[in-house]
C-alpha cells in the first residue's frame, strides 16, 4: 500500500527549491557591507524549516560574489552539536577556526613564514589541557613538525581563556593575526554555524562566547542557524535569568542580541493538499505547517 505522505529526506538540499535565495543573498549582502564589519548574522527558524539549506545557499552566494576576486573569502561551516562532549565547545570552535587559518600561510613565502610564528603564538593562548587528544587530530597543528610541539600547546597559566584577561589578550592577538601580511590574501572570514538550537545550554553558552572572543576582530562574520526561543530557553537554564516582567524583552535575548547583531527570520511554508509548496510572507513567528487541509 502505498503512502499518501511520503517521507522525504532530511539532507540539505543541494538546489533552491524552496525559494530561499533571497534569504541567502540578504545574508550575503550582510557580509559583504564592510560598515557591518564584523558582523553576527542569526537565521531563525523552527528545525526542519531549511535552514541548513539556506547556509548552502549562503556558502554558494559567497563562492559566485567573490569568485572574480584577487582576495579570498575563507568559508568555515561548523556544527556545535557534533562537537567532541569531552572538550570544551569554547575551544572546539576556536579550534576550527585556527585550524582552517592554518592551511592559509605559505611557509615558502617570508611574509607567510613570519606569520605562521604569531599564529603559533596565539595557538598557545588557548587552554588545550582539556583538549590535547583534539589538537593532536585537527588541523592546528599540522603546520607544527613533531608531536613535542603539539604537546608545547597545552597550557595552564593564568592568562588562558579561562580568565578575563586571557580573553582580552586571545581577542587582541587574533585582530593583529588577521590583519598579518601573511593573511592578506583574505578579505574576510565568514563561519556558518548549525544546528545550536539542538545543544545542551552549556554549549549553546560556550559557543557564543567564543563567537563573542572573533567578534572584535575586521573581517570575521558569523551566521548562526538556529530557533532563536530555543537557544535563548538553553541560555536562561544556563544563566538562570529572570523571566521578562510585563512587555520587558526576555534578558536571555538580550544576552543573544548582544552578539548577534540582526535576525533573518525564515519565511514559513504551507503544503498544500496538491503537493506543492508555497512561499509565505516573512513572520517570525509564523512556524505552523499545514499538511492538507488538517488544521495544525
Amino acid at each position: 500500500m502505498t503512502s499518501s505522505y511520503p517521507l522525504w529526506s532530511d539532507e540539505p538540499a543541494t538546489q533552491d527549491l524552496l525559494a530561499f535565495r533571497a534569504v541567502a543573498e540578504t545574508a550575503a549582502d550582510a557580509i559583504f557591507d564592510d560598515g557591518l564589519d564584523p558582523v553576527a548574522i542569526g537565521l531563525s527558524g523552527a528545525w526542519g524549516s531549511g535552514k541548513t539549506s539556506v547556509l548552502e545557499l549562503i556558502k554558494s552566494e559567497i563562492t559566485e560574489r567573490s569568485k572574480d576576486s584577487d582576495r579570498k573569502v575563507l568559508v568555515i561551516p561548523t556544527q556545535p552539536w557534533l562537537y567532541d562532549p569531552a572538550v570544551s565547545p569554547k575551544e572546539s570552535l576556536i579550534a576550527e577556526v585556527l585550524g582552517a587559518l592554518s592551511k592559509e600561510f605559505k611557509e615558502s613565502d617570508p611574509a607567510g613564514k613570519a606569520g605562521l610564528e604569531a599564529f603559533k603564538k596565539l595557538v598557545r593562548k588557548v587552554n588545550w589541557s582539556k583538549a590535547v587528544k583534539m589538537a593532536a587530530k585537527t588541523a592546528v597543528t599540522m603546520q607544527l613538525p613533531n608531536i613535542d610541539e603539539v604537546f608545547g600547546l597545552v597550557s595552564d597559566e593564568p592568562e588562558s581563556l579561562d580568565s578575563e584577561k586571557g580573553m582580552a589578550a586571545f581577542r587582541e592577538e587574533f585582530e593583529t593575526l588577521l590583519a598579518d601580511p601573511a593573511l592578506a590574501h583574505l578579505s574576510r572570514v565568514v563561519v556558518l554555524v548549525d544546528d545550536l538550537d539542538r545543544c545542551l545550554p552549556d554549549t549553546v553558552v560556550e559557543t557564543l562566547e567564543a563567537i563573542r572572543l572573533f567578534l572584535s576582530a575586521e573581517g570575521m562574520s558569523f551566521v548562526i542557524a538556529a530557533d532563536e526561543d530555543r537557544v535563548a530557553e538553553a541560555i536562561q537554564q544556563k544563566l538562570k535569568t529572570a523571566p521578562p516582567k510585563n512587555e520587558d524583552e526576555d534578558p536571555a535575548k538580550l544576552y543573544l542580541h548582544k552578539i548577534v547583531q540582526t535576525t533573518i527570520p525564515l519565511p514559513a511554508l504551507s503544503v498544500r493538499a496538491q503537493g506543492s509548496l508555497q512561499r509565505l510572507p516573512y513572520s517570525a513567528g509564523a512556524t505552523c505547517v499545514h499538511i492538507a487541509d488538517l488544521p495544525c
